[in-house]
């Protein structure tokens, strides 16, 4: 089941008014809200992971650009509109603690697609060419967050092992 597809026939339970949330309802008036909750949080972790080296490049945000389409099946414009909220939010509040964007996730997706979206950060953070140390142990806190084992944080971790930062650091 695709992340879309689970967004049509579920609701999310808990908090899910985050400044991203609130400005995709004004960006979406047309979606549910409790769709646009899910959808905030996962923008929210993605611009989290982009962030934590407080600077996003543009490769970080096509990369959260495909992610958003290929798991919400948002348009190429509507994927701009949710990365740009995001990634403006968490210039903005970059001290927030990111449970506010793991818990409607832990609470509502299955465990493949927790994992799917760990993957996903993981994508994110490798997108500009390394995953850095910072990038991998924020990962592993919301793996934490998303109620994920440090068994499926390595597996994620391999995905992208030729671009993380203590890899190259060895080999360099």
């Amino acid at each position: 089941m695709t992340f879309f597809n689970w967004l049509k026939k579920q609701s999310p339970q808990g908090p899910q008014d985050t400044a991203i949330v609130h400005k995709l309802k004004q960006a979406f008036p047309q979606h549910p809200e409790d769709k646009l909750g899910l959808l905030g949080a996962m923008a929210g972790l993605m611009a989290w992971v982009a962030y934590v080296d407080m600077e996003i490049t543009q490769e970080e945000i096509q990369a959260m650009e495909k992610a958003l389409q290929q798991f919400s099946h948002l348009t190429q414009e509507e994927a701009e509109c949710v990365t740009k909220i995001a990634c403006e939010d968490m210039r903005q509040l970059s001290g927030i603690d990111n449970h506010h964007y793991c818990e409607p996730l832990a609470t509502n997706l299955s465990e493949a697609e927790r994992f799917g979206i760990l993957k996903t950060l993981f994508a994110i953070a490798a997108s500009d060419g390394e995953a850095s140390n910072y990038e991998s142990e924020e990962i592993r806190t919301i793996s934490k967050g998303l109620l994920l084992s440090t068994e499926q944080f390595i597996q994620a971790r391999a995905s992208v092992i030729e671009y993380l930062g203590v890899i190259k650091m060895k080999r360099g």
